[in-house]
């Protein structure tokens, strides 16, 4: 009877085992497909582009690609060294404007190609004690999640406020795309909890930026966190220790990204540009293979203000922003149309 009992428990623990290894197989699975997902839409975009001719654009938005894919290997590979030892962090004073204007640098092909503005809101003079590079990278995973999430001609907010007796600068980043349910909302700095969230719909990516980020702020001895309204906001933030010294320029030097503004056109440059107009007014947005011999046309080198709206229409034609493309066509149809 005691033999039958250890063959039972022993079959039971084999059991166990075998469904544990095959629900590992299953993540693995799914985590394999989710990396395949982040990496093939910018593979797609460099071969697709390296097809075209307007090498000085593509060469823009290739170089957008690249970074996207680099950004998650060197996600994966930072996760693992965070997890394998202890990474020792390179302090040092960093001003926040340098290090927004860094970080958004490096995300400005995703903003304007949905037409986004990004709203500062604080005081981004305030330096901080931070490994300059990991913070960076922080901040433009944070930025890329909340583009990822943002509609057409949407707005970012990017504010700072003082943290736990003014040592510390808490910075929020906030979104108003869909939001996240409260269910999820606790798990969204869990390495791969997307994955187990995948079959929901909820999210479609690895959610490594967010693990990622999670590590560099606690290994700063920092808060994250996240708050969210379904169907209005969300917002993730984090803390950084304030640094000795305060940068006293004025924060007008922060990159005006896209405030949704359209180029300042002279009567002249919209004279030049409506025979192009006219040309691109009967097509669909979509069209692009008849919008773009047209759009290359355009000689942006006659004024600034003219390579601002060709660029800004390309833009709007390559991420399919149908309403962002009739407004910068409208722009001189209508002024034609007051003129006549």
């Amino acid at each position: 009877e005691l033999q039958n009992e250890e063959i039972t428990a022993q079959s039971e623990a084999l059991k166990m085992a075998n469904n544990q290894l095959l629900e590992l197989n299953k993540f693995k699975e799914l985590m394999t497909g989710m990396v395949i997902h982040d990496l093939k839409n910018p593979l797609s975009s460099i071969i697709g582009l390296s097809n075209q001719k307007s090498p000085e654009r593509n060469f823009q938005l290739i170089r957008q690609s690249g970074k996207q894919m680099l950004n998650l290997v060197m996600n994966i590979l930072d996760i693992q060294k965070f997890e394998n030892a202890h990474i020792p962090l390179n302090l040092v004073h960093i001003n926040m404007i340098d290090l927004f204007n860094r970080a958004t640098s490096e995300v400005s092909g995703l903003i304007d190609g949905k037409n986004l503005g990004i709203k500062y809101a604080g005081d981004f003079r305030q330096n901080v004690m931070a490994d300059s590079e990991l913070i960076e990278r922080v901040i433009v995973n944070i930025l890329s999640n909340a583009i990822k999430y943002s509609g057409n001609n949407a707005e970012i907010t990017v504010s700072t406020e003082d943290w736990e007796n003014q040592d510390f600068v808490k910075i929020s980043v906030t979104d108003y795309g869909p939001g996240i349910e409260p269910e999820h909302l606790g798990k969204v700095f869990d390495k791969f909890s997307q994955i187990s969230l995948k079959k929901t719909g909820a999210v479609r990516s690895t959610g490594l930026g967010l693990s990622f980020c999670k590590m560099v702020v606690e290994a700063h001895h920092c808060s994250i966190g996240a708050n969210s309204e379904p169907g209005k906001s969300t917002t993730f933030w984090f803390t950084l220790k304030k640094g000795k010294m305060k940068n006293e320029v004025s924060e007008g030097i922060m990159k005006n990204l896209n405030e949704n503004v359209l180029a300042t056109l002279s009567d002249d440059d919209k004279e030049y540009l409506r025979s192009f107009v006219s040309g691109l007014s009967p097509l669909k947005f979509y069209q692009i293979g008849k919008l773009i011999p047209v759009l290359n046309a355009v000689d942006d080198t006659k004024s600034p203000a003219i390579k601002r709206w060709k660029t800004d229409i390309e833009n709007a034609v390559y991420s399919n922003n149908e309403t962002q493309f009739k407004k910068l066509i409208s722009s001189i149809v209508d002024e034609k149309n007051t003129g006549s």
